[in-house]
């Protein structure tokens, strides 16, 4: 029973990214007389194959009424499923095996949700077996991050300093003038030394003044 339950878990994870990524994909720059004769072609298929784990899970639940995939258990009472929440609109799922000897620790990590040109740090997400699934968040201290672009020639610039972690990080550098305004990006350890030629050039600019 414990393998049908995962066989299902897995089956219904399968088809479902299968199907999404099909039916994303599949449509991308075509005519709509094309995008139409392609429909025709793969949606009973298609339909078929979300089917699947369907008629699988009322099998489950024919012998195990009010079993689900989401929060169902196996015979020694571990989760077939563990779901965590990283941040909103982002969330981890994990199938365990149905033989926990047959899983081995994970650690999965990516980037945070940020607005283009931002970085707003990183998670880990640490899988051990039988069943511990936990997230840590590392937001960064600083959140802008992109490649370096072409620095505006004897522009005016202003510089954020602060506390930098992360090898990932950059310092925004806002730089141009009433005309033209463009931002660079420079590597946390090179802010002490830009911060103090600006605030070289601020006190020379207001001795002059």
């Amino acid at each position: 029973m414990d393998a049908l339950k995962y066989l299902t878990a897995s089956v219904e994870s399968q088809t479902e990214w299968a199907v999404d990524y099909i039916s994303g994909n599949v449509y991308f720059d075509l005519s709509d007389i094309d995008a139409g004769r392609v429909e025709d072609v793969i949606g009973e298929p298609l339909n078929v194959v979300s089917d699947l784990p369907k008629r699988m899970l009322e099998v489950v639940q024919a012998i195990e009424p009010g079993f689900t995939i989401h929060s169902g258990k196996y015979s020694d009472g571990r989760p077939v499923q563990s779901r965590i929440v990283i941040e909103e609109g982002l969330v981890c799922h994990h199938l365990w095996h149905y033989d926990p000897s047959q899983d081995s620790p994970k650690t999965l990590t990516g980037t945070l949700s940020a607005d283009p040109g931002q970085y707003h740090g990183t998670y880990e997400i640490k899988i051990l077996p039988p069943e511990s699934f936990e997230v840590t968040i590392k937001p960064a201290e600083f959140v802008f991050y992109a490649e370096p672009v072409e620095a505006i020639a004897n522009g005016v610039a202003f510089v954020g300093l602060g506390d930098f972690e992360g090898e990932h990080e950059r310092i925004a550098l806002n730089i141009g003038d009433s005309l033209e305004r463009r931002t660079v990006y420079i590597e946390p350890d090179e802010a002490g030394a830009l911060g103090r030629v600006l605030l070289d050039f601020e006190k020379t600019s207001a001795r002059h003044d």
